[in-house]
């Protein structure tokens, strides 16, 4: 395998939502919306996933999906006797539950040409993520890291502590930031509360941190000069709140697909995680419009939707 721009340890799966009149299946999970956040702007043997299960294992309609993104994205495990990851959803009168069908493949950085990879995107526990800094050797990739919001709660905050010194980039969603410190729902939802709690994970050693705050768009607070201008700043998201009603149906993937996009976005601007969140935001611009995976059409230039990645980049960062 050629070096790659971006490596993601993170999950692809097949949700199967049962409502009450109707059942869906889509592809889903976390490692999916971050590789397909990248391929927007950059070429498919530029990008690794491991998927934990055979090709052969996985139904055609799938594969006709993660192809148009294009083949060399997906890492398949020939010998596995396992299938495609599976979650059941099922939605009631005001509930919903929800369980894994099969076993969830054990996903590291062995899975993966790690090593060489420019940027390598962990969505995971704080506990599999020490163990694979532990396994990469220097000098190392950036480590780019989103919690899994199961693992956010008070008893995994000694571990996170150990490696946010260690990691490039530490990318909870604003009820995740806020979780690690105490149990309970979150209420963290003023520019003000996230502000203040970033400001208690840089005192644990975080140097680089992005607070993907949904309709807010992102805060961010860069202390590493390698990674662009030391301050904090926040950034709104891609869609403007009137434009949202219209152009916002699904927001599901849409974090994972910003981190996708931004490791991206650092990779062609010299690192710059400001110019990253940019190029992040118009990612995750694709996978609200629909559920499910933005459609990508081969031409003269690729159109995501149907209209030019860098068109809304230049909209959104002129």
């Amino acid at each position: 395998m050629a070096s790659l721009t971006l490596a993601t340890i993170g999950t692809i799966l097949i949700d199967n939502i049962h409502h009450s009149d109707v059942t869906e299946s889509h592809l889903g999970g976390g490692g999916l919306y971050a590789a397909v956040g990248a391929r927007v702007w950059i070429p498919p043997e530029t990008i690794g996933l491991s998927t934990g299960c055979s090709r052969s294992s996985v139904p055609q309609k799938f594969l006709k999906e993660l192809d148009q993104f294009g083949e060399e994205m997906w890492i398949w495990d020939e010998k596995s006797k396992e299938s495609m990851l599976e979650t059941e959803i099922v939605y009631g009168a005001g509930t919903r539950s929800f369980r894994y069908l099969n076993p969830r493949p054990l996903l590291t950085v062995a899975s993966l040409n790690a090593q060489s990879t420019r940027y390598l995107h962990f969505c995971c526990s704080p506990e599999d993520l020490s163990t694979s800094l532990a396994i990469l050797s220097e000098p190392r990739p950036k480590i780019v890291y989103e919690p899994l919001p199961i693992n956010c709660n008070p008893a995994n905050l000694v571990t996170l502590k150990s490696v946010l010194p260690l990691i490039d980039v530490f990318s909870p969603n604003h009820e995740e930031l806020e979780l690690f410190l105490q149990e309970g729902r979150s209420s963290a939802t003023n520019g003000g509360n996230i502000e203040s709690l970033v400001s208690v994970y840089t005192e644990f050693g975080s140097k680089t941190i992005v607070v993907r705050a949904g309709a807010r768009g992102c805060f961010i607070t860069n202390k590493n000069p390698m990674l662009g201008t030391c301050t904090s700043r926040w950034l709104p998201p891609y869609w403007t709140a009137e434009e949202a009603k219209v152009n916002v149906r699904e927001t599901t993937g849409a974090g994972n697909s910003f981190l996708g996009g931004l490791c991206a976005g650092m990779a062609m601007a010299g690192d710059d995680v400001f110019i990253g969140a940019a190029y992040g935001s118009v990612s995750a611009s694709f996978v609200v419009q629909q559920p499910g995976l933005p459609s990508l059409s081969l031409g003269n230039e690729e159109n995501w939707n149907g209209e030019c990645p860098q068109q809304r980049l230049k909209r959104y960062f002129p």
